[in-house]
């Protein structure tokens, strides 16, 4: 994965059906934890993964990662990706399904700094590496995930899981 460009980051948000006390570990009893981890998953792999494929199978988007948190009080998928050079944003906007909510420009101040992260330490002190370190853990996290909870649910026998309707779409197509 590429450094994003910092003046063309977009970003978008997908709602989540589970209650803000789903975010909080030490809220709920480990049923309810078990329930809104399934949906979250769930649409990780519905929702996250169809953004991603068609903006990178549309050549769209050169970097993306997501984060789960709040927004205005509710559980969101906080997805936030750099469009390529030469790709007007109306194409950007077409092409989101219409479960992304407000999306929008990032202002480039506003992803200059990363809390935590010493730029001195960074690749000629560029922030930039650091967007690209994070977009390559999620991209390398998400995908062993995904491969590890299809090798657990055939390994226990749930051949079920790898039916069509509920199997994890590929991250490309």
């Amino acid at each position: 994965m590429q450094k994003p460009d910092l003046g063309r980051m977009w970003e978008t948000w997908i709602p989540l059906d589970i209650p803000l006390r789903a975010l909080q570990a030490h809220r709920g009893t480990f049923q309810e934890h078990q329930e809104w981890f399934n949906k979250v998953v769930d649409a990780i792999r519905s929702q996250v993964c169809e953004v991603v494929s068609i903006l990178t199978n549309k050549q769209i988007v050169d970097w993306y990662h997501f984060l789960i948190h709040e927004k205005d009080g509710k559980p969101c998928i906080h997805i936030r990706v750099s469009i390529r050079k030469g790709v007007d944003s109306k194409d950007f906007l077409d092409s989101l399904p219409s479960y992304c909510l407000e999306s929008k420009p990032i202002e480039r101040k506003a992803v200059e700094s990363i809390d935590g992260v010493d730029k001195p330490l960074l690749k000629n002190e560029e922030i930039e590496e650091a967007w690209r370190i994070i977009g390559e853990l999620f991209l390398s996290s998400f995908t062993m995930f995904l491969i590890g909870d299809i090798y657990a649910k055939w390994d226990n026998g749930d051949i079920a899981h790898l039916s069509e309707n509920t199997s994890p779409r590929p991250l490309f197509h």
